[in-house]
């Protein structure tokens, strides 16, 4: 309550009290004795007195009680600025909240789509290498076939040169035991065939001689 209030309240109610015994005092008979006129003004005053102290008490209790209004009223202004700042805060911290989030996401996400890139190409690269791997194996078959095919060469080879060198190697050693001599003026098949322990058949037969008819420088093979 406003202080002008409570002055005009503790002026009027004092007025009004004075104006009350007033009247009583006017009611009263005027063939009353002086003596009960001052016992009477005396209760009068002594009500007055009662009244005054117990208004005053009334004033006292009532500026106790407009002061805890008064405190009452700054507490819940304190508590309701307080419960406005939480709710601002609150606010702002799920929208930084929802933010931070939205942006936690959207990391994510493009986390989500580098990574199925990544494996995209990975799967790519994959098929590439076994793509790769597979012409690899049919050239490995390849070549393993050549190599197959050449080693039966090779042995084809090595057996026709065993073969050949078995026929070659008689030729050789009738040809390593064979002389040859230099038919010289006056020689004749049963001359050198003397000369040489042998026959003059068995001298035809290794030169392929038809006659007995020799010339000069011509080679002959010996035994």
């Amino acid at each position: 309550m406003p202080r002008r209030s409570k002055g005009l309240r503790r002026e009027v109610i004092p007025f009004f009290l004075l104006l009350i015994c007033m009247f009583q005092l006017e009611a009263a008979p005027s063939q009353r004795s002086a003596n009960h006129r001052l016992l009477f003004e005396q209760e009068l005053k002594s009500s007055l007195d009662i009244l005054q102290h117990e208004f005053n008490n009334h004033e006292k209790e009532i500026v106790i009680l407009e002061q805890k209004c008064e405190n009452l009223q700054e507490t819940i202004h304190a508590l309701s600025n307080q419960i406005s700042d939480h709710q601002n805060k609150q606010k702002e911290f799920i929208r930084t909240n929802a933010s931070s989030q939205e942006g936690r996401l959207c990391e994510l996400e493009s986390l989500t789509k580098k990574m199925m890139q990544d494996l995209k190409s990975l799967q790519t690269h994959l098929n590439e290498s076994n793509h790769a791997i597979s012409k690899l194996d049919q050239k490995l078959t390849q070549l393993a076939h050549s190599s197959e095919l050449q080693r039966k060469n090779m042995e084809n080879m090595q057996t026709a040169l065993a073969a050949l060198m078995d026929f070659l190697q008689p030729q050789q050693q009738v040809a390593q035991e064979l002389k040859l001599y230099e038919v010289k003026e006056g020689d004749s098949l049963g001359k050198i065939a003397q000369l040489h322990k042998t026959s003059v058949k068995v001298l035809k037969e290794l030169n392929g001689l038809t006659q007995d008819r020799i010339r000069k420088g011509q080679k002959l093979k010996l035994p």
